[in-house]
């Protein structure tokens, strides 16, 4: 009798640890994505696209900033907790920018056309809403554009 009540109970412990596990909790969110983005918006002879950006929203703040290759949405608490971190893969392999509409969200990515044919998409604006769901996006093509959004190299003379 006694030796069941221990099974029972041990059961009991086990079902519960897993139940736990299953719903996460605001502790266990991810750890914000460190970036060395240190004087990166220091403007010189050459400009080139802003790659991070913190804008107010609804409860506290969102994080969007283009790094290592990924795009990282981070949303903050008024006192600085994270709450929710994702990451979006560029649609194409050249960073372009953000903006935070009133209602929307658009990233901007771009892609070298060396031949300068008509017929490559070198801009793609894509739509999202508040949320992170992609809702569109729009292209330009072509545009007697070889480089959209270069990071040139200034020459000497």
């Amino acid at each position: 009798m006694k030796r069941k009540l221990l099974q029972s109970m041990a059961a009991l412990v086990c079902t519960g640890a897993l139940l736990l596990a299953l719903f996460p909790t605001p502790a266990a969110a991810a750890a914000p994505t460190e970036s060395r983005n240190i004087h990166k918006e220091d403007y010189a002879t050459w400009s080139k696209p802003v790659t991070s950006y913190l804008y107010e929203n609804a409860g506290g703040l969102t994080r969007v900033e283009y790094t290592g290759g990924k795009v990282v949405i981070e949303d903050y608490s008024g006192d600085f907790a994270l709450l929710s971190s994702r990451t979006l893969e560029p649609e194409l392999p050249i960073w372009g920018g953000f903006y935070a509409g009133a209602n929307y969200n658009f990233l901007i990515f771009g892609q070298t056309n060396p031949t300068e044919s008509s017929s490559t998409e070198v801009i793609r604006v894509v739509k999202y809403d508040k949320d992170w769901n992609r809702l569109g996006a729009a292209s330009l093509k072509g545009a007697n554009t070889t480089i959209p959004c270069p990071s040139p190299t200034p020459t000497t003379t």
